[in-house]
């Protein structure tokens, strides 16, 4: 508990929400985590046309701007950003990172498909400093990890919680099976499951709650084709992608 409390003082009070690895916890397999209409072509093209359009209204932003969701993650897969979060181009565009990537043999879809590391560091910007990028899962996921709730793993390293979705963190076995809500929030899935849901007019049952212990490479190579998720949800997947 007091190196989780540490964590959050030491390294996390202060940034930034994770808008530079939003899209890592879901791209990680090309086609198999595009839904219909989308494929990997149409968002390569899509990323490059948004990119000059979006980019300088978010730039602008007071009083933080927001960094662009797939820039500086990209950046970071080619090299461009130190460990300190320096960026060596830091106006790089999506277009020109295109380019950088054809001359190293990248194609897009490896660009997307390079998993997220917990370590690295993202440039600052107006109205947050450097460091971590974290949306909520892999906020609840590297307090976890400062605790040392995942020692059994030997090396904590190897799971990167940059990877998880909501999902992960609701499936994930450090979590006690064999609670039981309090009626005011009780709600049962079609499993049997009971869970807790603090709000809403609709009930969000979550397949797996529990189940899934860590491990490395974790969720690194995960299918997630709306709108079913079939392959997502399957057993085998759930344990091992």
């Amino acid at each position: 508990e007091s190196a989780a409390q540490a964590f959050f003082v030491e390294e996390m009070e202060g940034l930034l929400y994770g808008f530079q690895n939003f899209l890592s916890g879901w791209l990680d397999v090309g086609e198999q985590n595009m839904p219909a209409p989308l494929s990997v072509a149409l968002v390569n093209v899509g990323f490059a046309l948004v990119d000059p359009l979006l980019q300088p209204k978010l730039d602008a932003l007071r009083p933080v701007a927001v960094p662009s969701l797939w820039n500086d993650a990209f950046a970071q897969r080619l090299g461009l950003i130190g460990a300190d979060g320096t960026h060596s181009q830091p106006n790089i565009t999506t277009a020109e990172l295109y380019a950088l990537a054809h001359e190293r043999n990248i194609t897009f879809e490896q660009l997307l498909n390079m998993p997220e590391r917990d370590d690295w560091v993202y440039p600052a910007g107006v109205g947050h400093r450097a460091g971590p990028a974290s949306v909520c899962d892999a906020f609840v996921c590297r307090m976890w990890k400062a605790a040392g709730l995942f020692a059994a793993l030997g090396d904590a390293s190897s799971l990167q919680c940059t990877e998880f979705t909501p999902l992960d963190v609701v499936q994930s076995a450090l979590l006690d099976a064999s609670y039981e809500p309090p009626a005011e929030c009780r709600v049962v899935g079609p499993d049997g499951t009971a869970f807790c849901q603090v709000m809403g007019d609709y009930e969000l049952f979550v397949p797996g709650y529990a189940q899934v212990p860590a491990f490395g490479g974790m969720r690194e190579r995960c299918p997630s084709k709306a709108p079913d998720y079939a392959a997502r949800l399957s057993p085998g997947v759930m344990q091992s992608c």
